[in-house]
């Protein structure tokens, strides 16, 4: 069960590392095949482990990772704290708005 599905682009490009299939630097990532993230990744919201998606590169675009996740159901509305975690840490923090 769920909530609904959010895309949460990070904010900087060399936050999640390396991706398959690579891509030369500078170049718009490919629509097929996509460019994954092959790591362990966790996103949590509010503190919450929410289900990933999809960890990889934007399609389309430059230097921007995308990871999607499900909202868990048990999260409450609101503006929440939003925390991606890879093997060397939390990289990225931000507040998400949660409806």
């Amino acid at each position: 069960d769920h909530r609904d599905l959010h895309s949460f682009p990070t904010r900087r490009s060399s936050d999640l590392g390396p991706v398959t299939p690579a891509i030369t630097a500078g170049t718009a990532a490919p629509t097929n095949p996509l460019s994954l993230v092959p790591g362990p990744l966790a996103v949590y919201i509010n503190g919450v482990s929410a289900t990933i998606t999809f960890q990889g590169l934007a399609p389309t675009l430059v230097a921007l990772y995308q990871i999607n996740v499900v909202v868990p159901a048990t999260v409450a509305s609101g503006t929440l704290p939003l925390a991606v975690q890879t093997a060397d840490g939390f990289t990225d923090e931000a507040a998400i708005v949660v409806q």
